[in-house]
């Protein structure tokens, strides 16, 4: 699995393990599943991921409608699917930088752009962009990020702290964010409890505070 947000200390050593073990149950899972349903013959399974990254023709990620969606949706489905959710700051920045976020809001407002996961083959034409690449960059438009360009594993809470090292240096070195950031420290969390002081299920987080429906 991807190291970064190991490496970057955003995930502990236990963590990560147990993302690496959720990852294998849950292919294990889905190999049992094709197995199970196939009662004469072989059960095949091909891993195309490599392909799909290397190639992106080989990537059979679907074109959808574009959205920018509100804090309050935002939250909804996350807690909806029961994930773990944070933030980082609130941070002051200049005028400047907040010019920019609205004309970067303007933008994926505007109906035009649409949404796709692996954008590798639609960004440069702003014909589609994945959520990573909306947001990653200040002044560019969809730079590059993730393995090979692709923003792999740029999403959730790696995708989210990589956009925030990325307005951190080059916001503060051109003036627009106006007090220090700590991308490891700054986040605050919550995870999905079923009960009070119950198992948590997914807890990606050092600290956190739980939450429940």
């Amino acid at each position: 699995e991807d190291t970064w947000g190991l490496t970057e200390q955003v995930l502990g050593d236990d963590h990560f393990l147990q993302q690496c073990l959720d990852f294998d149950h849950e292919r294990e899972a889905m190999f049992m599943d094709g197995l199970d349903k196939v009662r004469r013959g072989l059960c095949v399974c091909v891993f195309d991921g490599t392909g799909s990254r290397l190639f992106p023709t080989k990537n059979k990620c679907p074109i959808s409608p574009g959205r920018n969606f509100t804090l309050q949706e935002t939250i909804r489905l996350a807690v909806d699917v029961k994930n773990a959710v944070a933030i980082w700051g609130p941070y002051e920045i200049a005028k400047k930088g907040f010019d920019l976020g609205v004309r970067r809001k303007n933008l994926l407002d505007g109906g035009t752009i649409k949404y796709r996961a692996d954008d590798r083959l639609y960004r440069k034409d702003k014909v589609a962009i994945s959520c990573f690449h909306a947001m990653a960059g200040l002044e560019e438009l969809f730079p590059n990020g993730g393995l090979f360009g692709t923003g792999f594993k740029m999403w959730g809470f790696n995708g989210t702290a990589r956009v925030l090292i990325e307005y951190s240096e080059r916001g503060t070195n051109q003036g627009l964010l106006l007090e220090p950031v700590d991308v490891k420290n700054d986040r605050y969390g919550f995870v999905y409890a079923p009960i009070k002081n119950g198992q948590v299920p997914y807890n990606p987080l050092k600290n956190a505070h739980a939450y429940r429906r």
